[in-house]
């Protein structure tokens, strides 16, 4: 299993590098590092802005890349 997700992780990246933008790609890569991250950390953790972050996001849930999944945090907020 692992080596498939290690293929699947790879034909992601190298898909990303030839169809889109360096921010795309920026973004992919370290989705690919961290498979769960919040919006709000991804941002400075790539030295980019909110607005950008949350436009390659867009994008990515668009092409199905991405999914989102809403977790409930110990103060019953929904993030």
């Amino acid at each position: 299993m692992s080596a498939v997700l290690n293929l699947v992780e790879r034909l992601i990246s190298t898909v990303a590098r030839a169809f889109y933008t360096d921010n795309v790609v920026v973004v992919l890569d370290a989705l690919i590092r961290e498979k769960f991250i919040r919006d709000e950390e991804l941002g400075p953790r790539l030295k980019l802005s909110g607005k950008d972050v949350r436009n390659v996001m867009n994008l990515l849930e668009k092409e199905y890349l991405v999914k989102y999944e809403d977790l409930t945090a110990e103060d019953g907020k929904t993030r």
